[in-house]
This record gives C-alpha cells, structure tokens and sequence, in this order.
C-alpha cells in the first residue's frame, strides 16, 4: 500500500500501479495526478501533502496547511487545503484554497520533503485572518510548538506593511501566551479574559497584556 499522497503518473512510470486500477476503487484522485490510497483517512494532514505535490516546484503550502505539518495543528479539520503560488493561475480545484504572493528564502522551509512557510511566517499570516479569537489560537499553537516570542510574528510584517488584518497584530499578540497547551486551552482562556474576567493563572485583572509597536532596529 502507498502509505503517502503520490503522483499518479510517476507511480505509472515506476510501475507501482497501473493507469487502470489508478480509476478504480483502491485509490482516490484528490486533486490532478495526485491520487492517494483508498484506505487511508483523510486527514488535513495528508490532503495538505497531497496539495503540495500539485504545486511541487511553484509553490509551497501556507496558511493552515503548514501549521499542520509543523505539529500546531489550529485550524479546522475539513478546511481546504491552502498553497501559495507566486505566478497567476486560473485553474482552480476543489479542497484547495490558492494564495498569491512572494516569499523571501528565510519565510520557506522543508518538513519531510515538504516545501511550507516558516513556523514563525505561519503564524504572522494567521494572525492576519478570521476571528481575534482563531488568530490568538493559532499563534499559541505555533509559538508553543516552535519556541516562538509572539512579539516576533509583528516583525514579519515589516516587510509587508499594509497587509490586510495586520492594523490588529498588537491586540493579538498581546492576548498571545506561548504556554498554553492545545487550542482549546487557548480558547478557554480567550473565553474569560475577552469576558473582562481575571483569569486564573494572571495577576492582572484581565490577563490582557499592553503592547506596542516595535521600533526598527
């Protein structure tokens, strides 16, 4: 059994499998020449693998995508898979959301021959999206899994000022604690300290902390 997403046509070539059991039931097509085995579960995880052999090459996963294979899984799990591409391409495949946009070499890394955005790229990205709530959840998780100062994520948008969401990149680090534990952890936390209540593990009344914008160094 192929244990990982795989090329339909390089496996073809490798006489793995045959272009006839490729259409038949054992194995599943998640997105152009990208197939998977049938028995596998599809987790975000592999649909985020499978997503970054169709770009191989172009792009490199983003967003949730990353987050998961970098062990700070946050988002949910039937989101669409999520690729940063920096040409324009019409094509569009379901389960897959398509981003725009250049990278600088430091903001990509590898995981497993896996290209994706740094821990610390993904978290500014996330920061910048959806709900306060769901942007602090993400830099949590990746700020506990990889070390990570939340104040550092403000500084990547050095290089992007402007960016849409980043006008609340200080209230969400500022409600950021790199402690906590899984993303619900997080939301907990969230819960009672959005509600103006104390929470357990502060000192402060809020447990809401102020800060500023860095200055360049």
């Amino acid at each position: 059994m192929l244990t990982s997403p795989f090329r339909g046509s390089r496996a073809i070539a490798r006489g793995l499998v045959t272009a006839r059991q490729l259409r038949g039931a054992r194995y599943v097509r998640l997105f152009p020449d990208v197939y998977a085995d049938a028995s596998l579960e599809l987790t975000y995880a592999l649909r985020s693998r499978a997503a970054s052999l169709l770009v191989e090459g172009r792009g490199v996963l983003c967003g949730y995508s990353p987050a998961e294979l970098l062990h700070a899984g946050c988002g949910p799990q039937a989101a669409d898979a999520e690729v940063l591409l920096p040409e324009r391409d019409g094509r569009r495949h379901p389960g897959l959301r398509v981003h725009r946009g250049r990278l600088f070499a430091d903001e990509v890394c590898e995981v497993d021959g896996v290209a994706l955005t740094t821990p610390l790229f993904t978290a500014w990205t996330l920061a910048c999206r959806g709900s306060l709530v769901e942007a602090v959840v993400a830099v949590d998780a990746l700020a506990h899994a990889h070390g990570l100062d939340p104040r550092d994520v403000v500084r990547v948008g050095y290089r992007r000022l402007g960016t849409r969401g980043s006008r609340r990149l200080p209230e969400v680090i500022g409600l950021a604690n790199p402690l906590a534990g899984s993303p619900m952890e997080t939301r907990i936390r969230l819960s009672i300290v959005l509600a103006g209540h104390r929470h357990p593990c502060s000192s402060t009344p809020s447990a809401r902390t102020t800060w500023m914008w860095p200055t360049r160094s």
